[in-house]
């Protein structure tokens, strides 16, 4: 987002993000994203997506996180010390070795799991960086640059219900009938802020190279109420939840999911308003996992 599509207010900050638009063509065509080139089918389309940006009002809960749960609000922020440093998290054995156990751990002290299942983690990258893995992508292929990926702006939810089973199934294929008997979860792990929208949904499919997804895109509404931490740092994650099985029980309160993008501000804290240095934009790793648990 440029300096002229971003503002400050005694609110929050004021910012982009893109929703889908009500188009004749989701009349007929469901609405589609793939993360790998259709190489095999020459002039072939990666999406159909039509979206439209809007300015929207983000509120800093940097005084009041913890009064945000993903219970009720589907998301929240928590502190986390790792033991990786900045470049450790280029090297999929460092992450995989190494921060996978310190989030499965994480993911049991703070929401009560008996068992986790991390089915993949994701750098999002900036411009700057999606060029300087320009040779990461060209030396590894396709199965690689759909892991290379810059944050979304588009409004959006990782897992439809239906996805959200399939994806239990294909992760854990020999114990999926007696874990979808319990509770779980699929919770994102962020290491650097998005934005998340207080939970008009539009299932959209989602192809990668492995697995078959469909997430959900958001058309928007003014009733819309968007929340962000300011100046988050490396010591603190942001807990998204995609799904929760709880949720779609009969009179349920709980949270199902957090409606999320990412958006940038040239906020750079001037009491009198004026905008001139950009934030930085978003570097970050997601953790996406299956979270099980009595309930």
């Amino acid at each position: 987002m440029s300096a002229s599509n971003s503002t400050t207010d005694e609110a929050g900050v004021r910012g982009e993000v893109q929703y889908l638009d009500k188009s004749p063509l989701y009349e007929t065509e469901k609405p589609f994203e793939c993360t790998i080139e259709p190489w095999h089918f020459p002039g072939a389309r990666q999406n159909n997506l039509s979206c439209t940006a809007y300015q929207v009002l983000f509120h800093d809960i940097s005084a009041s996180k913890e009064k945000f749960s993903l219970d009720v609000h589907g998301f929240q922020v928590e502190t986390h010390i790792s033991a990786l440093v900045y470049d450790d998290f280029w090297s999929d054995d460092l992450v995989q070795n190494l921060y996978y156990p310190e989030c499965e751990e994480f993911f049991k002290t703070h929401l009560g799991a008996d068992e986790v299942y991390i089915f993949d983690h994701v750098p999002k990258l900036t411009a700057r960086q999606v060029r300087k893995a320009d040779a990461v992508v060209e030396i590894a292929g396709v199965n690689e640059f759909q892991r290379l990926l810059k944050p979304s702006i588009r409004v959006h939810v990782d897992q439809t219900t239906e996805s959200a089973i399939r994806r239990v199934k294909d992760v854990v294929p020999d114990r999926a009938e007696s874990l979808l008997a319990r509770r779980f979860r699929i919770i994102k792990y962020v290491t650097r802020p998005a934005a998340n929208l207080d939970a008009l949904l539009t299932s959209s499919d989602l192809v990668s190279q492995h697995f078959l997804g469909e997430q959900y895109y958001l058309r928007y509404s003014p009733r819309h109420r968007w929340w962000y931490q300011k100046d988050m740092t490396h010591q603190q994650l942001l807990a998204i939840k995609c799904f929760d099985s709880n949720a779609v029980k009969p009179d349920s309160r709980v949270a199902r999911f957090a409606p999320h993008a990412s958006f940038m501000t040239d906020d750079n804290g001037n009491d009198d308003g004026a905008l001139p240095i950009p934030t930085r934009p978003r570097e970050s790793i997601e953790i996406r996992a299956l979270v099980f648990s009595a309930d």
